[in-house]
């Protein structure tokens, strides 16, 4: 009998959330010397803030085979989930700065090995959904009459090459709302 070794993963993906508001943007208003003829008596736009609810988790994964993609949906348990504070009834774009990015290894168990000495987790094809619809290019959706929106989800694809290392994965990425 043949006893395979298999690998355990854990991996958690953390999102650094910029919030994007620049000089220009509706969220900031002209200053006197630079408004334009009708630009006075329009509304502006309230900064936006936005609190992370929980990371985006890939399940623990036990992989012997290469090349596995995990697949968290933005209606997974797994998905990340953020509330965005704003202007009442405005429309927002979500989206991630970059089409994929990697996690590393944090707690990789002791005396592993493989045989390509691969130990990071391509993550690409982000996805959203929960209260925005996912356009192709990000997520968009509409801030409630309180100017909130609870329950934005971002969902990906992890995908494991080359056996990784059994042990825990982190990586960290950018993602950026704005008023569209």
């Amino acid at each position: 009998m043949k006893v395979q070794k298999f690998n355990k993963i854990w991996a958690i993906f953390s999102l650094i959330v910029i919030v994007f508001l620049a000089s220009g943007h509706p969220a900031f208003p002209k200053k006197d010397k630079e408004a334009q003829d009708g630009d006075y008596g329009k509304k502006q736009n309230w900064p936006l803030s936005i609190e992370e609810r929980s990371d985006l988790r890939f399940p623990t994964v036990v992989s012997n085979t290469d090349n596995n993609d995990i697949i968290v949906d933005p209606e997974d348990s797994g998905a990340a989930v953020f509330e965005v504070k704003g202007t009442p009834y405005q429309e927002i774009r979500v989206f991630i700065l970059n089409d994929e990015t990697y996690m590393y290894p944090v707690d990789i168990t002791q005396n592993s090995s493989n045989s390509s000495g691969d130990s990071v987790i391509k993550v690409m094809r982000f996805t959203y959904g929960g209260s925005l619809r996912d356009s192709g290019k990000g997520g968009e959706g509409y801030l409630n009459a309180q100017g909130t929106m609870t329950n934005m989800r971002i969902g990906a694809t992890a995908t494991l090459q080359n056996s990784p290392l059994p042990g825990s994965y982190q990586g960290q990425l950018i993602l950026r709302v704005v008023y569209k």
